[in-house]
């Protein structure tokens, strides 16, 4: 909800562009790849059924080590892999890590990863994994070794890759023999078994069990060294490792079926040549020994390649300095440029064997500064001109704990280690502000309690019978009832979870259930039900879809049926990847992937409108694995239709998108923070930043500004926008929630919150009156109640289904009702003397609407797009007929046949058509008398020509000319010769003398003054539900459905397949009115006295009084297709910050005024 009250803060978003993790590690301490995964109630089941607790049954073969990334769409930047990296910065420890080589699917287990990693630190002391160079490890490269080497102990060391270490001390019983178990250093979240052999003081096998169940086995290889030779998971599936004498991998088998999934070979010189997986992939890896070095160096890291391909292309060059006699340290990482042109390498500098500086392709430059005596290093960041842009400072402890952070003006992030029995973990941070959270931890690191700055502490209980580290089965925060948790045994999978039921407060719950098989994949999960059925089953079938049939394999569902019975279809390549999916009306969409397991392709089912073929869409990459260059759309004819092309710099940072797309470029900073974002016309907008990292600045293309301070936390304190206008944030809670929003300029606009003990908000006072919440258990809103200014207070309340599906709501207007099927969507509404039902597709797209008897059917192509749709009234008599809709290959409508019985001026055929970035160029109709209307476009997406029109445009994408004029915040003080006032968040609050309004806090208008008197406004959530007079009697409800706007006051309303309205009635049946509206929303035929009309289905609100339309938080002017003012949520809406549906309002709707989407099949 306050996503709005920061109007342009949302840019912050935008341009929020995190630096690398460079937090030290502890030595002793796992690296992150170590810690257990998430508990099994965070984690994920195949294709994420709603509330699936289990983690993936393909999880427990990861080694130790991060993994890769990838990134957003949108407008915001997408980034190839960089040839930066990490330092410790406790130890100036060059770490390495580099995204992995190879994942291999594993159909029956653990999958495999092959991952490598240097450390500089290693490559001082010689050491490596063997089979790789001085400083390089793998990550299975983890070994028990004898404790001190040494001969008479039972004693063991648990050694890393990268060298830390942690003892395992063996108990002994009376007669001083095994018994078989091992201690591991307080707090350890894993416990250790191991079986004696009969020779003295070796162990014939010892297991490490992880909190997710996770199983290490090593064996010796002699008395002093053990290795790893096997991983299992939970439901006991294993991968084993095959190893040679010189403790090299050979192999990484699927132990039930014999399958190996990874092959090593070696060189002449013993080290690594290729690894190669079960699926005919390869990587490669070359060696040489650079100047000033007699030893080999791994130099270079082929692509992944199919087995055998000579002359494999580099993906990784490495170079190396020496440091003192043969000992390696990496100097230069090289990878191809992401830009397409050459290679792009960053570099690294040492003293002392220290990284002291980074210098990436861009020539920006990283600097360590280490204060050993204080024990904190400081991070400088330079641009390539050796301007400083960012600083902070780590601190770290003598055993190199992570003990905070110094910010560039001086504030402190402090971690504590409080517990002697869990010494690497956290009892108290305080941050920037010196509000504190604190921890309390079990014997084997479980988390008991959090105790956030509100005092609320959150309690954790485990159950240590069935499983020594315990397994989760009771969360509780603060007074609230508690969420409890069952699990099958020995697996600790999860069985059920119980939970406050939805809309209660007096301790009722809900369950929801698990089964499995023996992967661990999930079968059944057992939901609470609704109104129709008690509960809700969807089902998982993995070995056989009709006439087809395969061995379980994890993650690979067959089939997943719903509740009702409905069936998805999934069919996946070798490697597991989805290749297939048929839903369950039999429309069937297929994938193909690159060898690097990229999708490459997407072939969407046939409509035979364009021809013969299917439409696709294909991918194309930099190389497999690398960046994706270009997104090509080809229609079923197989002409390619549509071309997006991506420019990155050489650090991977996107600069440029081009093509059938809105053109944006960005220009970074030497953290690659957004400085400067470029519109298709190079109207360019800036952002500044302090070294703290805040953005104090944005700076729009004409010049207008808006300035930012900050607190200590790094909160927004104040803003100073484009016309100088003060506004204020204060942060009066214990959690730094924001309690209040100051305009010193207009103090009767101030906005103040107070929120519950769970955080929750309380109440929100502002500038039209109080409004205050109250809440269910599991924080579904039970009661919003509004008290405008002068009015009584008018209360809106709601009620839940166990699925916390909405039962009831009740409003100052009437009473809602909703009932749903067995599959949870919406299939029957009551209220205000209307009723409403819906019926379904079995893939869940909607087929019927029926109001008060009048009807509206629709059909649909095998893509989904809506192919016809049919009105009648409550005797089944057509109204409308919307028929032989067709589209081009990328889905945009290009025509549509209307009829209309009572009214044939108002049927003919309508055509659309398209420029290459899906804008609207031209609506040709034979209705209403015939049109045409023509549009043109400049680069930055505005309408030149409009309808005949031309218009014009300033650097701000402003509509500009005589009657047109912006103040600095770039609203139209003067929009067509009439005055306009604006409030300082941006808000229209006056048009001419026609019309006045108030907003409340979170930026919905509370009322409008006409000539007719004022209106005040209810909402539920951001949906408009009540109307009421100026003494707060309600004078008209509002109801919307499974999809969109069914009623207004006394009004029924059907629509065209755009979402205008088309036929108005009232509740007995009585057609009122035939209405026509073009693309854009003009209204071409008949006499709405009602405000929906235009988009109406989708909530768009017309102020008859204006012309303008009411878009929640913006208001549009169909006569020039264009919002009035910017987006309050910045450039997260579009790089045009006044453009209404990126120029595509035939396919496109926008019904909160900030982001276009298509509007979905169903919304049930």
């Amino acid at each position: 909800m306050r996503r709005f009250i920061y109007g342009c803060f949302a840019l912050l978003l935008f341009t929020a562009i995190a630096l690398a993790d460079e937090r030290p590690n502890k030595e002793g301490d796992p690296p992150p790849g170590l810690e257990p995964p998430p508990p099994p109630w965070e984690g994920t089941c195949p294709f994420d059924p709603p509330g699936c607790p289990v983690p993936d049954p393909g999880d427990g073969g990861e080694p130790p080590g991060g993994g890769g990334s990838c990134g957003p769409e949108g407008v915001y930047p997408l980034y190839a892999p960089s040839a930066g990296d990490p330092v410790n910065l406790a130890a100036g420890v060059e770490a390495y890590r580099p995204a992995d080589d190879l994942v291999v699917y594993n159909p029956y287990g653990p999958r495999v990863v092959w991952r490598r990693h240097y450390y500089s630190s290693l490559a001082i002391l010689g050491q490596s994994s063997p089979g790789l160079p001085r400083g390089w490890v793998h990550t299975y490269d983890i070994t028990l070794q004898r404790a001190g080497n040494n001969p008479n102990t039972w004693n063991l060391t648990l050694v890393y890759p990268y060298g830390a270490a942690e003892p395992l001390q063996a108990e002994l019983n009376a007669q001083g023999q095994p018994t078989g178990m091992l201690t591991p250093p307080s707090g350890s979240p894993y416990f250790v078994r191991g079986v004696p052999s009969a020779t003295p003081y070796v162990w014939q096998s010892v297991t490490i069990t992880w909190r997710d169940q996770t199983q290490w086995t090593f064996v010796p290889v002699d008395g002093y060294v053990y290795v790893l030779s096997a991983i299992t998971n939970r439901v006991g599936r294993s991968i084993t490792f095959t190893w040679d004498a010189q403790r090299r991998l050979l192999q990484v088998t699927e132990a039930g079926s014999g399958m190996v999934l990874l092959s090593l070979t070696y060189n002449a010189q013993n080290l690594l040549a290729n690894v190669t997986d079960a699926y005919g992939r390869q990587v490669s890896y070359g060696y040489s020994m650079p100047a000033n070095l007699s030893v080999l160096c791994l130099t270079w890291v082929s692509q992944v390649v199919a087995a055998g391909t000579p002359n494999p292309p580099n993906r990784y060059s490495y170079g190396y300095v020496a440091y003192a006699t043969d000992k390696p340290l990496l100097s230069s990482i090289t990878v191809p440029s992401p830009t397409g042109i050459g290679i792009a390498t960053s570099t690294l500098q040492y003293r002392n064997g220290r990284v002291v500086a980074r210098v990436d392709a861009n020539g920006n430059r990283t600097e360590y500064q280490y204060d050993l005596a204080a024990q904190q290093t400081t991070v400088v960041v330079k641009n390539s001109l050796g301007n400083e842009v960012y600083k902070w400072t780590q601190k770290y402890s003598a055993s190199r704990r992570n003990t905070g952070t110094i910010d560039a003006g001086g504030n402190h992030v402090t971690i504590e280690y409080n517990d002697p029995a869990n010494p690497g973990r956290p009892t108290r941070i305080v941050e920037r502000d010196g509000k504190q959270t604190t921890y309390t931890y079990d014997a084997y690191g479980n988390v008991l309690t959090v105790t956030n700055p509100r005092g609320i502490t959150t309690t954790y209980t485990y159950d240590y019978t069935a499983f020594p580290l315990g397994r989760l089965v009771r969360v509780q925060e603060g007074n609230m009832p508690p969420t409890t948790y069952t699990y099958y045994e020995p697996s600790g999978l999860v069985q059920s979870v119980t939970s406050p039921k939805p809309g209660s407060v007096n301790g009722e719950t809900v369950t929801t259930s698990y089964t499995y098989d023996a992967l661990g994949n999930v079968l059944t999960v057992t939901a609470p039900g609704n109104n129709a059925t008690p509960v809700m089953v969807t089902t998982y079938n993995y070995t056989q879809d009709g006439s087809y049939t395969q061995p379980a394999k994890v993650g690979q569902p067959l089939t997943v049926t719903d509740s009702l019975g409905n069936v998805t279809r999934y069919r996946y390549d070798a490697r597991g990847n989805r290749v297939q999916v048929t839903d369950a009306n039999g429309n069937t969409t297929d994938f193909s992937y690159n060898i690097a397991d990229q999708l490459v392709l997407v072939q969407y089912p046939a409509t035979g409108q364009q021809g013969s073929g299917r439409a696709r869409t294909q991918n194309v990459y930099l190389y497999p694995g690398g960046p994706l260059r270009q997104v090509l759309e080809y229609d079923e004819s197989g002409t390619q239709i549509r071309q997006v092309s991506y420019t990155y710099g050489a650090e991977g940072h996107l600069v440029q998108r081009t093509g059938s797309t809105e053109v944006v470029s960005y220009v970074y900073d030497a953290t690659y923070r957004v400085v400067q974002v470029r519109d298709g016309k190079g109207n360019a907008t800036s952002f500044s930043y302090n070294q703290r990292g805040d953005l104090v600045q944005i700076t729009y293309p004409g010049g207008d500004s808006v300035q930012f301070a900050y607190d200590a936390a790094g909160r927004v304190v104040q803003r100073r926008d484009g016309r100088g206008i003060v506004t204020n944030y204060v942060y009066n809670d214990p959690e730094g929630l924001l309690t209040g929003i100051e305009y010193p300029a207009y103090p009767a606009l101030n906005v103040s919150f107070t929120y519950d003990s769970e955080g929750r908000r309380a109440s929100m006072t502002d500038a039209v009156g109080v409004t205050t919440y109250s809440y269910d258990h599991v924080g579904n809103p039970l009661s919003v109640s509004v008290t405008y200014a002068g009015l009584p207070t008018r209360v809106i309340t709601y009620s839940y289904h166990a699925d916390g599906s909405r039962a009831t709501m009740s409003t100052p207007a009437g009473t809602y009702s909703y009932t749903y099927d067995g599959a949870g969507r919406l299939v029957g509404l009551n209220a205000l003397g209307w009723s409403a039902s819906w019926t379904y597709a079995p893939n869940g797209w909607l087929l019927t609407q029926t109001l008060n008897g009048a009807s509206t059917t629709y059909e649909y192509n095998a893509r989904g797009f809506l192919t016809r749709l049919t009105n009648r009234d409550v005797g089944g008599n057509v109204l409308s007929d919307f028929q032989n809709l067709r589209y081009d290959g990328v889905g945009n409508r290009t025509q549509m046949t209307v009829s209309f019985p009572a009214t044939p001026s108002l049927g003919g055929v309508t055509n659309f058509s398209y420029d290459t970035k899906n804008q609207l160029l031209q609506e040709q109709s034979t209705r209403v008398g015939g049109y045409t209307f023509h549009f043109a476009y400049d680069p930055a997406q505005n309408p030149t020509q409009f309808k005949g029109q031309s218009r014009t445009y300033n650097v701000n994408n402003q509509l500009i000319g005589a009657g047109f004029g912006y103040d600095g915040n770039g609203n139209p003080v003067l929009y067509k010769g009439v005055n306009l006032s604006f409030d300082p968040e941006n808000r229209m609050t006056a048009y001419g003398n026609i019309l006045t309004a108030g907003y409340n806090g979170d930026g919905l208008r509370a009322w409008k003054q006409t000539a007719s008197g004022r209106r005040y406004y209810l909402y539920d959530g951001e949906e408009l539900v009540c109307e009421l007079d100026a003494a707060g009697n309600a004078v008209a409800g509002v109801v919307f459905g499974a999809n969109g706007l069914l009623v207004y006051g006394t009004t029924g309303y059907q629509f065209d397949p755009q979402g205008n309205a088309v036929h108005l009635m009232d509740a007995d049946g009585l057609v009122l009115a035939h209405l026509a509206y073009d693309a854009w929303g003009q209204r071409m035929s008949g006499n709405n006295p009602t405000p929906y009309g235009y988009k109406a289905q989708w909530g768009y609100y017309t102020d008859g009084e204006t012309g303008v339309l009411l878009l929640t938080h913006r208001y549009l002017d169909p006569a020039t297709g264009r919002f009035l003012t910017r987006d309050p949520i910045g450039f997260e809406g579009g790089v045009n910050l006044y453009a209404y549906t990126r120029n595509r309002p035939v396919m496109l709707r926008d019904s909160r005024g900030t982001f276009a989407w298509v509007p979905a099949i169903c919304a049930a």
